[in-house]
């Protein structure tokens, strides 16, 4: 839990510490999340496409994204495939 007062957060057995790298990582996806989802959003109002959970097809298309995105650093799929894959995932919401 944070202390917005503070600035602090509380961590196992009462210690508390500034807030860390993990914190910040976990607001800027927060953030990116919504981002996604609101362009999602807007393309389904238009009837572009169908899907009933922005919030929930951006959290797929992002985690798709991201184990491509490792699995490309550690060599086990190639850059075009794994840009292909990305693609193919937002077209299937088309």
């Amino acid at each position: 839990m944070t202390s917005v007062r503070s600035g602090t957060r509380r961590i196992s057995r009462g210690v508390t510490r500034k807030p860390t790298i993990m914190v910040r990582r976990v607001c800027e996806y927060a953030r990116f999340h919504r981002q996604i989802a609101d362009l999602i959003r807007r393309d389904r109002d238009a009837g572009l496409i169908t899907t009933a959970d922005p919030e929930r097809a951006a959290v797929d298309l992002v985690a798709h994204a991201e184990g491509l995105a490792y699995y490309v650093l550690i060599g086990v799929v190639g850059v075009e495939a794994a840009r292909v894959r990305v693609l193919a995932a937002v077209a299937t919401l088309y």
